[in-house]
């Protein structure tokens, strides 16, 4: 471990309703416009793995969950797998969210992807850890993200990113 090869650390608080847009933790530069390099004060560099610790307990239900938007969870036979179209319509026809996401905004859509693709609870203690590049040095696309919206409580978190 070498802390010139890290960013800084990251606390994150999500109040209630509070969310991030699924994204990938890589830099697109295609065009190699930018001169990216190792030192964290300036452009840096795109970032190789994010490991993610998770500081407050959510219960089932509680939303705030990390989604992965191109995963499916692990064990789960294919015929079992909810489409996003039908956790959207279970969603607005359980209530749960109703009064405080407005139907058709990008919060309500996070929560039905949260309840239909791979998602790991918040519970304290628990680390998550993920490669944004692939062994060529390629992003890799399964690790986009984002932090679905909390419904109930309040979601503490702290990320550190590997470049």
């Amino acid at each position: 471990y070498e802390e010139s090869l890290t960013d800084g650390l990251q606390v994150l608080r999500y109040n209630k309703t509070t969310a991030y847009i699924p994204h990938l933790d890589w830099i697109d530069d295609y065009q190699k416009q930018q001169e990216h390099d190792f030192d964290t004060e300036h452009l840096g560099s795109n970032r190789f793995a994010t490991i993610l610790l998770y500081m407050s307990d959510l219960k089932e239900g509680a939303g705030g969950e990390t989604v992965f938007s191109h995963g499916w969870p692990p064990n789960q036979p294919e015929e079992d797998r909810v489409q996003f179209q039908d956790a959207l319509e279970a969603l607005r026809n359980s209530g749960d969210v109703s009064t405080m996401l407005k139907k058709n905004s990008w919060e309500e859509k996070m929560v039905a992807r949260c309840r239909s693709r791979l998602n790991i609870r918040p519970h304290s203690s628990r680390a998550v850890l993920f490669y944004s590049q692939n062994p060529d040095g390629t992003p890799d696309n399964n690790s986009m993200h984002g932090g679905c919206p909390v419904i109930h409580g309040e979601k503490w978190a702290a990320s550190k990113c590997m470049i």
